[in-house]
């Protein structure tokens, strides 16, 4: 659960927190849940890996915009693949980053034309599909 400032772990059967950790980022646009690792999307290209069972801060990492600034670029919702988180970047265009998710390293950024529209991202194994208004497309994102 994310509200406000923080991130809570509830308990499935009784409803009771089980942890708190600060939400950062601040500004969460989305989470995946994969191998017992919590990923949080937000503003400025900040991703934050948390442990499940603790809430323990696992890694950050910033994907950066193409703009020479080298400012982050924000991220919608994340998926979670074998190994893998996948970012759709709300950059103008349509991409995704595929991050490690032992560590957080950029694996590889996909791309289209521009003019198809933002990604909407979902994994299955170790398949990206990336899916926009008008066109669907698979990548093997590999295994960590």
């Amino acid at each position: 659960m994310v509200r406000g400032t923080a991130v809570a772990a509830l308990d499935p059967a009784t409803g009771q927190r089980r942890w708190t950790a600060p939400a950062v980022p601040q500004a969460v646009f989305g989470c995946a849940l994969g191998a017992g690792r919590l990923l949080l999307s937000g503003s400025r290209g900040t991703a934050y890996c948390l442990d499940v069972g603790t809430g323990k801060g696992l890694w950050h990492t910033t994907v950066r915009a193409v703009d020479p600034g080298g400012t982050g670029t924000d991220f919608q919702a994340p998926s979670a693949g074998d190994g893998f988180f996948a970012v759709p970047l709300l950059d103008g265009s349509s991409a995704a980053a595929v991050l490690d998710r032992a560590g957080g390293a950029v694996r590889w950024v996909a791309r289209a034309p521009s003019d198809e529209g933002r990604w909407t991202t979902a994994a299955d194994g170790a398949t990206l599909y990336c899916a926009s208004a008008t066109t669907l497309r698979a990548f093997r994102a590999g295994a960590a």
